[in-house]
């Protein structure tokens, strides 16, 4: 009977952000089905999983090893099940031989990937503070509300012009301030294409 992560996640009780982190980091990968992407969408065998979930999550101290026939049976289904879509399913460890099992520990290395990433995030947002208080940085809406405030001085000062000329010379205002306003309207159009 095949659910849904969040089915799933409600039946162990868990969030859904811990059965997409199972499936992603191959805790649970013969009882969950993927999209041609390779994204775990649901959970096939909701009893397999619980079985793969048990045996592929760190022990505590107090809790015994994974059970041998539980293993058996986990490599079993997963060599047994096709592969879905165009990405095949990843290899399942053999957990009884030591040699097979990597010499980290996953979840610590994701945790110490992701405090480098937030180091890294902290250090850029740090950079971008010092640069702003030295003034190598403004806000970019204050920097293009300025540039269109200076550009539309312009347009208006520049179709001024020809009354200018009017009121300067009124007795050639009737040939020439046509002839200007016709010139300087030109200018801005190539301008704004541009």
């Amino acid at each position: 009977m095949a659910m849904t992560l969040t089915e799933y996640a409600k039946r162990r009780r868990c969030s859904l952000k811990s059965v997409s982190l199972a499936a992603s980091s191959g805790r649970l990968v013969a009882s969950v089905g993927r999209s041609p992407s390779g994204r775990a969408v649901s959970i096939l065998d909701p009893e397999l999983a619980d079985r793969e979930w048990e045996v592929n999550t760190r022990r505590r101290a107090d809790r015994p090893g994974p059970d041998v026939a539980i293993v058996d049976k986990l490599i079993a289904a997963a060599q047994d099940r096709p592969p879905t879509g165009p990405h095949p399913q990843p290899e399942i460890m053999d957990l009884r031989d030591p040699r097979a099992v990597p010499p980290y520990n996953t979840s610590r290395d994701l945790r110490a990937a992701a405090d480098a990433r937030n180091a890294i995030l902290r250090a850029d947002l740090a950079e971008l503070e010092l640069a702003e208080k030295r003034g190598r940085l403004v806000d970019a809406e204050q920097a293009r509300a300025d540039v269109f405030a200076r550009i539309s001085m312009a347009k208006t000062r520049l179709l001024g012009v020809p009354t200018l000329v009017a009121q300067d010379a009124p007795d050639l205002a009737q040939r020439i301030v046509p002839l200007i306003e016709r010139r300087v309207r030109e200018a801005l159009e190539e301008l704004s294409g541009a």
